[in-house]
């Protein structure tokens, strides 16, 4: 059995998993709800044994969870997230195969239990199509629409129903690529856009950046904040550019904004959101080739390369048939959400973490958005204003799918697409779980990092702070 072969039989696996235990709930008559949850939100599973030819696939429940737990914090896990290709194909480190297995679910801490919570109290069927991050989202979205026929035939065969004409995939973040590939992939033509209906019923993308986001950029400078306090900056940059599905959320290339300005100006975005630091009426397009030697030497062009041709597929018009099922949510409240960024023409094969210019990238203009993802990147071109609804009061991106906000606006657009909105008046925690004040949090990290902490100190237990490393990370 070869290594692709194994990897794909364990994946399959995992998601039979998730079916049959989807299943053994199922409410027959309900709307269904598939959640696509944001980057890094998918929990991630490694065989207990790295890959061999007579590999035969473990049961699941051996398979050790590698993001995330307490081994992110003590053990290293994060290396091991990283994907090498010394032979030819794109392999986990130390060739044994990691898997996706639903949200991210750290001893109790789930990411999205308000989604989960609020979908299951209001009568529907909820399910979790965790989908592995670290590859490309065109990868994800075959998965996708195994998982779906998958569904569809298991949901049959148990419960004499077919819940795919009356399902909505609920998507946040990096989801809303996966979903939006799906779409342009699956449905293009009009002999197959006229299926939709029994494949789907909404679509609902919630803060997707359709066009990049700020952070990625930085990840492959100078690694993942928090986490650099306890891993060396340069190798989790390493890590971060050797994983081929988040170059996907470096900002748009540049032809597209030039073929939609109008578009993005009325948007608020002035200009190309990458600028040469040296002349800020330069653009420094990061799919450019010129732009390459500008990154340090662990980006890969062929991965660049790969993200600009996906790139397109996620903004090619979706087929009338399609469109009316397509619709946004997207924070805009906070208004210093990085929007543009500043980038020297630095040598980047010179480059190192922590030496002068220790921060290649820079934000030099802040707009409106959800701290995370700007509001012009967090809908379609295409998308008709009627079928994007900006938040009144959510406004953290990472915390999205636990707004109540957020879920009340979900319930309406699949029971009901149109227009006005419900009205929501803010409340004292609006469903989301508290997490550590930002210095208390670093506080600990430090002390882990420092030896002075360990995995069964009250401090790690805390789901205060288990909560905060989670929201930190961003979920993009």
């Amino acid at each position: 059995m070869s290594y692709a072969t194994a990897r794909n039989q364990a994946i399959k696996d995992a998601y039979d998993a998730v079916i049959e235990d989807f299943a053994d709930g199922y409410i027959r008559g309900q709307d269904t709800v598939v959640l696509l949850p944001g980057g890094m939100g998918s929990q991630l599973e490694r065989s207990p044994r790295p890959y061999r030819a007579d590999w035969s696939p473990p049961p699941l429940h051996q398979y050790q969870n590698v993001w995330i737990d307490d081994g992110l914090l003590f053990e290293g896990d994060a290396r091991k997230l990283e994907v090498e290709t010394a032979t030819g194909e794109r392999r986990d480190r130390g060739e044994y195969i990691v898997i996706p297995n639903g949200e991210v679910d750290w001893t109790l801490i789930r990411p999205y239990d308000g989604a989960r919570a609020f979908f299951e109290s209001t009568r529907y069927n909820f399910v979790v199509f965790g989908f592995d991050w670290r590859h490309s989202v065109t990868e994800a979205a075959r998965w996708l629409h195994d998982f779906l026929k998958r569904l569809r035939t298991r949901i049959q065969k148990r419960r004499a129903e077919d819940p795919l004409p009356r399902t909505t995939l609920v998507c946040h973040s990096m989801g809303g690529l996966v979903a939006k590939v799906f779409l342009t992939r699956y449905f293009s033509k009009a002999e197959s856009a006229a299926t939709v209906g029994q494949w789907l019923h909404r679509v609902i993308t919630v803060g997707t950046p359709f066009y990049g986001v700020w952070d990625q950029l930085d990840r492959m400078y100078i690694g993942q904040a928090p986490l650099n306090i306890l891993y060396d900056a340069a190798e989790l940059a390493r890590v971060a550019s050797s994983l081929p599905g988040p170059y996907i959320l470096l900002p748009l290339h540049e032809q597209l904004y030039l073929d939609h300005q109008a578009y993005f100006l009325a948007q608020g975005l002035g200009s190309f959101p990458v600028q040469d630091a040296d002349d800020p009426r330069r653009t420094a397009d990061p799919f450019d080739p010129a732009c390459f030697p500008r990154f340090p030497k662990w980006v890969q062009q062929s991965y660049l390369d790969e993200a600009r041709g996906i790139r397109d597929v996620i903004h090619a018009d979706l087929h009338a048939d399609v469109m009316p099922r397509m619709f946004h949510i997207r924070g805009v409240k906070d208004a210093g959400t990085p929007a543009v960024l500043s980038w020297p023409a630095y040598d980047g094969k010179k480059y190192k973490p922590g030496i002068p210019p220790a921060r290649p990238t820079a934000v030099s203009a802040r707009g409106p958005g959800d701290g995370t993802v700007p509001a012009w990147s967090s809908r379609l071109v295409q998308t008709p204003d009627a079928q994007v609804f900006d938040l009144t009061d959510a406004r953290v991106h990472g915390e999205l799918l636990d707004h109540w906000e957020v879920l009340r606006l979900i319930d309406h657009i699949i029971r009901d697409s149109a227009r006005p909105a419900p009205s929501y008046a803010p409340t004292r925690d609006n469903g989301v779980a508290p997490a550590l004040p930002y210095p208390q949090f670093e506080q600990t990290l430090n002390q882990i990092a420092q030896g002075g902490c360990r995995s069964d100190d009250a401090r790690v237990l805390d789901p205060l702070f288990r909560r905060s490393v989670v929201r930190e990370l961003r979920l993009c």
